[in-house]
């Protein structure tokens, strides 16, 4: 049996999943939501990445970043990795990709403010 705290809605549902790898009992979801979301959990979990990465300028030294979709949690490791040799010239504007494909991931690692000159 595997807890895990569902975080789809602000009711944070407890949710114990049971069962092998090809039938699963859920109890305590109050919605499927919460079953699809605890599935989802135990067959290949995935977050969404923020971190900084270095920028040359003279206004601030780091840009903060963020994956474009979640990457699965195997990775973030290696996300944080390459975000750490990233080296950024200004400008940059909200949205611009940094780092296309991260670490092979299928998703960007954008910039999430604005940094001129």
């Amino acid at each position: 049996m595997k807890k895990i705290t569902c975080i789809t809605c602000p009711l944070g549902c407890e949710i114990s999943v049971t069962g092998d790898n090809v039938n699963h009992i859920f109890e305590g979801a109050q919605c499927r939501l919460g079953e699809e979301y605890a599935l989802s959990e135990i067959s290949c979990p995935v977050r969404t990445v923020t971190t900084s990465v270095r920028i040359k300028s003279s206004v601030m030294p780091l840009l903060s970043v963020r994956t474009t979709a979640p990457v699965p949690k195997n990775l973030i490791t290696d996300v944080l990795r390459q975000a750490l040799d990233a080296d950024i010239s200004p400008p940059v504007r909200i949205g611009d990709v940094i780092i296309k494909n991260v670490c092979g991931s299928g998703t960007d690692l954008a910039a999430t403010r604005s940094i001129e000159k």
